[in-house]
């Protein structure tokens, strides 16, 4: 994709991740969150953007990340939180400016699609 635009970053599983991301462009987004860890667990990811919040759950160890559409707008905060000094793992997240035609399912995880 012409002009396609990306961040990525990994941090240790104790956390905490809290990343503001700046979004740009007119496109919208997707971020993809996975994580590692020796143990079965998971994490709770939650994305904000200004009074609008969701929480989800994420299972380390997945084949795949765990994909959430970002729609265009304003900076956006992705929390993750702190989980204990004795827990080991890496959580990896990427974050890419895609087409709108390219969004499966509901077009905004942070406000949501529920009716």
């Amino acid at each position: 994709m012409p002009g396609a635009w990306h961040v990525q970053g990994a941090v240790a599983i104790q956390g905490p991740l809290v990343a503001v991301v700046p979004v740009k462009g007119n496109r919208p987004y997707t971020f993809d969150l996975a994580c590692q860890a020796p143990a079965r667990r998971s994490v709770t990811l939650t994305l904000a953007r200004g009074d609008e919040e969701s929480e989800w759950e994420v299972t380390c160890g997945d084949r795949e990340a765990d994909q959430f559409n970002i729609p265009v707008g304003g900076r956006f905060t992705a929390r993750i939180p702190h989980t204990g000094q004795d827990t080991d793992g890496l959580v990896l997240w990427r974050l890419d400016a895609v087409a709108p035609e390219d969004l499966d399912d509901c077009e905004d995880d942070i406000e949501g699609c529920e009716s």
